[in-house]
């Protein structure tokens, strides 16, 4: 009487790898939610740069713009799904991802103001790719890992959206927060750093 093994499904292809999607779910929405605080401070610093110089600026242009940022999301998400579908979860993903990579890049050679529209309008549309497209990645898992993996990617968001915004206030204050420091003030830095608290300095183009 021979006795069978039991047999054991293949692994699914296509599969998403929780350890790599996850810890670059996090990353993204981190640097996310960086551009997200920083951009407006970036333009207030410009407009004050351009006024010492005699120039105009709109310091303001950001706020002015949230259309563009906003509008995309309209069709975006349609438009992920049916690029997901066509050429693959992983590869919009990707592509959206670096994608952002070019708004600091952009920004950092100080654009004029009629590009910051386009600006805008790419953070906007790469966005919309960004997060269809990494929700759509994490359903590509065994149907037993599927609560899981949502579970995962909410945290990485949560997680983003709340350290983002902290890393750039370090970032962008550092010359105070350390000046704080050296002086053993840890109650301000920590107030300051953790908004509880206004900053006494502001950002200038260098701080960028």
């Amino acid at each position: 009487m021979s006795s069978r093994l039991p047999q054991q499904d293949p692994p699914t292809p296509g599969t998403a790898r929780l350890p790599v999607v996850v810890p670059v779910a996090v990353i993204s929405f981190f640097y996310a939610a960086v551009l997200e605080y920083s951009l407006p401070l970036y333009f207030s610093a410009l407009g004050a740069a351009a006024a010492a110089r005699g120039d105009s600026f709109p310091s303001d242009i950001w706020s002015q713009l949230a259309k563009y940022q906003v509008t995309p999301w309209i069709v975006g998400p349609i438009a992920a799904g049916l690029l997901a579908r066509r050429y693959g979860e992983r590869i919009i993903w990707s592509g959206a991802l670096l994608g952002q990579t070019l708004v600091p890049l952009v920004l950092a050679f100080e654009p004029s103001a009629g590009l910051i529209p386009l600006v805008a309008l790419w953070q906007g549309i790469t966005g919309a790719l960004m997060w269809i497209a990494g929700i759509s990645l994490v359903q590509m898992v065994p149907l037993e890992k599927k609560g899981l993996a949502n579970g995962l990617m909410m945290t990485a968001l949560g997680v983003g959206s709340v350290f983002g915004p902290l890393g750039g206030r370090v970032l962008l204050y550092r010359s105070e927060l350390w000046a704080l420091a050296q002086q053993g003030a840890w109650s301000t830095m920590a107030s300051r750093m953790f908004n509880f608290a206004a900053m006494e300095s502001t950002p200038l183009v260098a701080d960028f």
